[in-house]
């Protein structure tokens, strides 16, 4: 993937295929020696996501033995639009299959250049699926490591969260209760999921990005349980 001093430049199409071609011959391969017919959740957050979503377009929409064997789709800050593919869609229920949980966070609607949470794509919407609607709670479980990351993704953790606890002795630490996020859209058709909350994240670099950083770990929890529904309703089927 782009690196971090990448991101602030033009990204050279090339390193972006290469990336692409590392990550669809990675799947290729656990599905022809790995897989062994069982279902398959995929995860992604940001450039990762921008590859899932291709992938999903080259090798599962139009391969029904594939569609079948998806559980869930996590995409997450990836600007997925909800008529991205012919068959795959958003999920819209608690323990649906086969479908993406997706989102972009931003306790403010997401400016006119904002770089998720809108699309140029006539007729289409960015995925915005609430936990709420799909078996967890409007109410979000954050999951967060109590160690600072070091180098650039430190610096904007410690800006992104300011009041981080201190002195905590695990390696994770839980705080629910603090903020709540629901799926929101604007009259000039962004759509996001909105944070709200007594204490909210800054958005780090800009305002731009909303809280793309925290997109998986404010809700980590939440997507668990999303998750394991899905999984418990795709094993009751298989």
């Amino acid at each position: 993937q782009v690196t971090l001093k990448g991101i602030g430049g033009a990204v050279d199409p090339k390193a972006s295929a290469i990336a692409y071609a590392s990550a669809r011959a990675a799947f290729d391969d656990y599905v022809k020696h790995d897989n062994h017919g069982r279902g398959f959740v995929l995860i992604g957050h940001s450039q990762g996501s921008f590859i899932l979503k291709q992938l999903i377009g080259d090798e599962i929409d139009k391969r029904p033995a594939l569609r079948r064997r998806m559980v869930s789709a996590l995409l997450l800050g990836g600007n997925v639009t909800d008529k991205a593919y012919k068959h795959v869609r958003p999920c819209s229920k608690a323990g649906q299959t086969g479908c993406i949980v997706g989102w972009s966070m931003f306790h403010d609607p997401p400016p006119s250049d904002a770089l998720f949470g809108r699309t140029t794509l006539k007729g289409q919407h960015v995925v915005c699926t609430s936990p709420g609607s799909l078996g967890s709670s409007s109410k979000l479980q954050p999951y967060a490591p109590s160690l600072p990351f070091p180098g650039t993704i430190g610096v904007g953790l410690a800006i992104f969260e300011p009041n981080r606890p201190t002195d905590i002795s695990t390696p994770w630490y839980f705080e629910p209760g603090v903020l709540t996020g629901t799926c929101a859209t604007t009259a000039d058709g962004a759509s996001y999921l909105k944070i709200d909350g007594s204490v909210l994240p800054t958005p780090v670099p800009t305002p731009q990005w909303g809280l793309h950083l925290g997109d998986v770990n404010l809700a980590l929890g939440n997507l668990t349980t999303i998750a394991r529904k899905q999984i418990a309703a795709y094993a009751a089927k298989h």
